[in-house]
């Protein structure tokens, strides 16, 4: 019954994983079609950025919406809210008639990430707490690792189908997905449940809990110079590339390091991060650890961007595997950490909030690194940002340390 069980959630991180993944792949298929979006609609490329920066204030606002959505609807008819919302812009975008309907679209698209912290409770209570930093790592690697596979099937169908038929494929892909999770997951019976903190009964919680609790700001902050990190290399990347002199084919192959380098990262981080939990007495503090070296290599990785000649193909892509492996490390360990920290209550709306806020990089970074600097040309400062907010992670990360060492009696709303 057991192994039964565990092939079930298995099964769940898997399929909850590729629908994840379709998602982000949307991200780096639309940034591919700026050029051709921009001739059609008679608009210039950092308006049609600007689109997808929008988009990315409603993708924060899902997020933080999540929990109070989740409370009401369930995971079934949250998914189905979801995947209308990420779905039905999908295939129309390509033939907006006008800029106005473009922002519109973008902006239901940007709410389907309703589901994105329901997809990690879900996991959450199939895995035994002993697989959770790896169940979801796998989860969040195919779902940042999509960004790059999206923008190596468009660079594929682009040149020999057109650039609207990159949103009808990609999008049909989703839908099948889609399907398959709507017809085979479930949530598990409440008898089921384990107990996240044994001691703890279950105490609902608000957002009030949450705002009060230093520990989450630290933990929010050391995860942004992943986030920072992951979104330029989605959003920016394949203009970045572009900006160089590489054609679409080549952008999108050099992008193929990002879903490789994304999958590598998250797989490792979270194996690493189970085995170090599992033997330490401050599980808490050794994922947070796992979490910190993220930083150290999002830091090197972007300085390395700037300073080294991109025009060799070689080192282009290594270095975009490099930065999507660190962001993506930090990923790894980050949702691991919830269940290690937060009694039941508190588990339904902390990861939803965390990654919410976290997540203000999705349109902070596009915003900085491709419209402010990139689209001036100065695009060495873009990726300079990388730098700064990756610094400020590691601070935050060991600041966080401190605090659950010397402090850990004194934080009842955890441990």
């Amino acid at each position: 019954m057991k192994k039964r069980m565990n092939i079930k959630g298995w099964y769940i991180v898997a399929i909850s994983s590729l629908v994840g993944c379709t998602m982000a792949s949307f991200i780096s298929q639309f940034s591919m079609t700026v050029n051709q979006l921009s001739e059609k609609l008679g608009q210039t490329q950092e308006i049609i950025l600007f689109s997808e920066v929008l988009k990315s204030f409603t993708i924060v606002l899902g997020m933080l919406l999540s929990g109070i959505v989740y409370k009401k609807l369930q995971l079934k008819k949250t998914f189905i809210l979801a995947i209308t919302l990420l779905l039905v812009p999908q295939f129309i975008i390509p033939y907006s008639p006008n800029i106005q309907v473009l922002i519109i679209l973008k902006l239901v698209q940007g709410l389907s990430t309703i589901i994105f912290p329901v997809f990690i409770l879900n996991i959450i209570e199939w895995i035994d707490d002993k697989q959770t930093g790896s169940a979801t790592a796998v989860f969040n690697g195919l779902f940042y690792g999509g960004s790059g596979i999206g923008a190596t099937i468009s660079g594929y169908i682009i040149p020999r189908m057109g650039w609207e038929a990159s949103y009808i494929v990609l999008g049909i892909i989703s839908l099948i997905l889609c399907i398959t999770w709507l017809l085979t997951v479930c949530e598990k019976p409440k008898s089921a449940f384990k107990e996240v903190i044994k001691d703890n009964k279950n105490v609902s919680a608000t957002y009030l809990d949450i705002l009060r609790m230093p520990e989450i700001w630290l933990l929010i902050v050391g995860l942004l110079g992943c986030t920072w990190s992951m979104q330029a290399v989605a959003a920016d990347m394949p203009l970045f590339g572009e900006y160089i002199g590489y054609s679409v084919e080549d952008t999108g192959k050099i992008m193929t390091s990002t879903a490789i380098g994304t999958i590598i990262a998250s797989l490792i981080s979270g194996k690493v991060s189970d085995y170090y939990a599992l033997r330490n007495t401050n599980k808490p503090a050794s994922r947070i650890k796992i979490m910190m070296l993220s930083s150290i290599i999002t830091l090197v990785s972007s300085l390395l961007i700037i300073v080294l000649d991109l025009r060799n193909f070689h080192i282009f892509y290594l270095l975009v595997l490099l930065l999507s492996f660190g962001g993506a490390w930090g990923l790894g360990a980050f949702y691991s950490i919830f269940p290690e920290l937060f009694r039941d209550g508190m588990l339904e709306i902390a990861p939803g909030f965390s990654g919410g806020i976290a997540d203000i990089s999705v349109p902070l970074s596009p915003f900085v690194v491709g419209i402010v600097f990139g689209s001036k040309g100065n695009w060495g400062l873009g990726w300079l940002s990388c730098t700064i907010m990756s610094i400020l992670s590691l601070l935050a990360c060991i600041v966080l340390l401190i605090r659950i060492r010397n402090k850990r009696k004194c934080i009842p709303s955890i441990l």
